[in-house]
């Protein structure tokens, strides 16, 4: 079904429009990145900073809760850890943490802390199952209030994602946003004992209050974190500190007088995802001990959207990698499978532009690829190229992207390129649309990519859930030109049609939309000036005969559609107005009377496939029509959907 209307309808991206069925329409403003904090009903992720504040000489390590939209299971936990290099042979560490700012809605809780996985109690099971881990922590817990605690758990399922609490104490001290506090965690594991403490106040915890340690831990690790916990789709939280003074085994180990984070060592490596300026900043950085990864924000609901334009300044390029690891800022996402058999991402296709790339000096290009496998870190390159503009740290560029269902068109300033598939089109086995830095394939080598993105614009609708039952429909009155949404990114798939949008629907699908000052100064109906915004779809509605007001003079411009009236009103728009007693004496539907004013359209427009009810024999009558029951009636009466 998809397929279908997306060969019959395009749109091109090109120079800041859409060209949709011989009309334009403006890209729509999604997110100029105004707010203090990442907008969760427009982007997936929310905060993840791990980067020495060169100012201060701290590590600052701030995390949030991801949009509910992205959460499948509960309780959801979101991590940023800075993870030392040899974890085995760290018994103790300690640093200077100073909570900046700690705020949670509902069951959530928001810390910083150092923690680690320390050995394994012989639980049997698959992956790391039996794993003993430990953390001494401040921030705000559930109850809202700042607190010092302390943690043990055994981890219970073979990915680590699930555990059971073994020992949980608080701390007496009063905690306080931005007074630093010195936390100390040690593990004797002869004696089978953790110290703990925050401050000057120590906790100790030994075996009679521990599980025995049978072997060393499965994934051991030792780090400095910042974790946000939730438990429900209800509770949110974010949490900002900084740690200075690092101690390792009781010697000074790092107080992040360095610029960057020092490979020598730490696991992991800068990581910004943020607000930063009235600006989305990302920036990741490998070294020695990366593997490729990717730091983002991912559109919520990417189905809908066609086509994503961007402002985009390079801050920061570095690659010593001598052409094998490519740093690349991106706009990309998965516009559709080209029928290679497989589960997961295999057969999905993914176009992007980027500017980045494996040299020296940051380029400009696009990308089309294949995935050729589930997991996605594999794929078959399908179209390249570049552009010719040259690309300067701190200059700002225009990077576009758009698909019409056979062709991608990408766009830097005023450079397009296209893309053509051959073979089969079909939709992605998953949706994904969004705006990032990667390092890709870094093999231990010295890559850094930071950047800007400011004022997103989107052309389709960002309220459309994937996956939602209206989804195809919507699409397709919005690709043939019938609807815009509301002009501000919304469709209101939920909201309810009104008599004049209902005129302004069918007088575009018809082709018969007037030009502006269509009603002159004479007013069509008596409560329909000549210079309301719909008077011209009105009247030219009246004038095919589709429609003859309420019959007192009265058209009811803002009064709501009701089923039948949209059957009137689609009967007549089709010329498939039925004559009086087309009914004879049988009720179409349990609540449709043969006899009732409306059965004649009503019948027919279940003949004509446009209807089927509800499914259970009612059709509904007298209910007002929600718009995203009316771009199903759209499309199954003038687009030939199903």
């Amino acid at each position: 079904m998809r397929k279908r209307y997306l060969i019959i309808f395009s749109l091109v991206l090109f120079f800041g429009v859409l060209e949709i069925s011989s009309q334009a329409y403006t890209l729509l403003p999604y997110d100029n990145f105004s707010g203090i904090y990442i907008d969760k009903a427009k982007w997936l992720e929310g905060e993840s900073v791990i980067e020495i504040d060169a100012g201060n000489q701290k590590l600052r390590s701030e995390v949030a809760s991801i949009s509910p939209i992205g959460i499948t299971i509960y309780p959801q936990v979101d991590v940023n850890r800075l993870n030392f290099v040899t974890p085995i042979y760290v018994n103790s560490f300690q640093a200077d943490v100073t909570i900046l700012e700690s705020s949670i809605t509902n069951s959530a809780s928001a810390t910083a802390r150092l923690e680690g996985v320390f050995y394994n109690d012989g639980t049997s099971g698959a992956g790391i199952i039996g794993d003993i881990f430990a953390m001494v922590a401040i921030g705000r817990e559930t109850n809202g209030g700042l607190v010092g605690e302390v943690i043990i758990g055994r981890l219970t399922n073979a990915e680590g994602t699930t555990w059971n609490v073994l020992w949980y104490q608080t701390f007496s001290l009063s905690v306080a946003i931005g007074i630093p506090y010195t936390l100390y965690l040690a593990y004797d594991s002869t004696a089978n004992q953790f110290t703990f403490r925050v401050g000057g106040e120590e906790k100790r915890v030994g075996p009679g209050d521990i599980p025995a340690r049978i072997a060393e831990a499965k994934a051991p690790f030792r780090g400095l974190t910042t974790v946000v916990y939730v438990e429900n789709a209800t509770s949110s939280g974010y949490v900002s500190a900084t740690f200075d003074n690092v101690y390792k085994n009781g010697i000074p180990y790092d107080d992040f007088s360095t610029t960057t984070i020092d490979p020598a060592r730490w696991m992991n490596y800068e990581f910004v995802r943020e607000i930063s300026g009235g600006k989305f900043r990302s920036k990741v950085r490998s070294s020695s001990a990366s593997s490729s990864f990717i730091n983002g924000v991912d559109f919520v609901n990417p189905c809908s959207l066609n086509g994503f334009q961007v402002k985009f300044t390079p801050v920061a390029y570095e690659n010593l990698s001598s052409g094998t690891a490519w740093a690349d800022a991106i706009i990309g996402g998965w516009f559709y499978h080209d029928g290679t058999p497989g589960g997961g991402l295999t057969g999905d296709v993914m176009a992007k532009v980027s500017i980045g790339g494996p040299g020296k000096s940051p380029i400009a290009f696009w990308l089309v690829y294949r995935f050729d496998d589930e997991t996605g870190w594999n794929f078959t390159d399908l179209g390249y190229g570049q552009f010719t503009t040259p690309i300067s740290l701190g200059t700002t560029y225009t990077l576009s992207l758009g698909w019409d269902g056979r062709q991608i068109t990408f766009k830097l300033n005023n450079e397009v390129a296209t893309y053509i598939p051959t073979g089969t089109i079909d939709p992605p086995n998953r949706q994904w649309k969004g705006i990032s830095t990667l390092v890709y394939q870094p093999n231990g080598s010295e890559a850094t990519i930071e950047a800007l993105f400011d004022d997103v614009m989107v052309s389709g609708f960002f309220d459309i859930p994937c996956g939602d039952w209206a989804l195809n429909y919507i699409m397709a009155i919005y690709e043939a030109g019938i609807t815009t949404g509301y002009g501000d990114g919304r469709y209101g798939p939920e909201d309810y049609v009104t008599r004049e949008q209902m005129a302004v629907f069918i007088t575009r699908a018809l082709n018969q939309v007037p030009a502006d000052g269509y009603c002159g100064t004479t007013n069509p109906f008596t409560d329909v000036p000549y210079n309301r915004w719909s008077c011209k779809n009105i009247k030219r509605l009246y004038e095919l005969g589709i429609t003859t007001g309420y019959g007192d003079g009265r058209f009811g411009p803002t009064d709501l559609v009701t089923r039948e009236q949209m059957a009137v009103f689609l009967t007549r728009a089709l010329n498939q107005a039925s004559a009086d007693g087309y009914c004879g004496t049988t009720n179409p539907f349990t609540d449709v009377a043969y006899n009732r004013w409306s059965c004649k359209n009503i019948k027919r427009l279940y003949e004509l496939g446009i209807t089927t009810g509800y499914g259970d024999g009612r059709f509904g009558p007298d209910d007002d029509v929600t718009r995203a029951q009316m771009a199903a009636f759209l499309s199954r009466a003038f687009l030939g959907m199903e």
